[in-house]
């Protein structure tokens, strides 16, 4: 079995696929407060061994990376198998095959990616005549962006495990916080 989560950017989710990488069960959520008892919920209702565990590695936020990487550490232990890891701008960027996207921050903030690089920045900054991938910012900051590209996520967790099976495995997740813990 192949276990993936997601508590980067929403909605957050976590899957477990076949070995012959078939989606076999998810959970989906919004509310970030209950990453931990959602992805702890999930994996008492699949109990599996593991040949496979990955996720995306951020920007997020340090209690929702910090489930992740609890549980990702965890399988890795408890299987003996690397985690794979992938940042949210380099998925996106794939699934999407642009990097006009932009991904929510805290506050009045957005993350962009441009020239391979992911800088925060505030919405009054960001050029609005320009087309915007939206979808994964909450309505409030959507309705900013008049120009927006059309597009959706569907089987994102399918197109989640595809890019982590292509990337390099590590023995220790390490993840992008939005905020520096102190």
């Amino acid at each position: 079995m192949k276990f993936i989560v997601n508590t980067a950017f929403d909605p957050h989710f976590c899957a477990i696929f076949s070995e012959e990488n078939k989606l076999l069960s998810k959970k989906v959520w919004i509310e970030r407060a209950t990453d931990g008892k959602n992805v702890f919920d999930f994996l008492k209702e699949n109990p599996a061994k593991f040949s496979f565990c990955g996720g995306v590695s951020g920007p997020g936020g340090f209690t929702s990376l910090r489930v992740s990487a609890n549980v990702l550490t965890s399988i890795s232990l408890v299987n003996s198998i690397p985690i794979h890891q992938i940042s949210a701008e380099k998925f996106l960027s794939s699934v999407l095959g642009h990097n006009d996207f932009l991904l929510n921050s805290f506050g009045k903030a957005v993350w962009k990616y441009e020239n391979n690089k992911i800088s925060r920045d505030f919405i009054q900054n960001i050029y609005k005549e320009k087309k915007w991938f939206v979808n994964l910012l909450p309505l409030e900051k959507q309705k900013e962006f008049p120009n927006k590209i059309i597009g959706d996520l569907d089987d994102i967790e399918q197109k989640l495990l595809e890019c982590l099976l292509e990337t390099e495995p590590v023995n220790v997740f390490i993840p992008h916080y939005e905020v520096a813990p102190v």
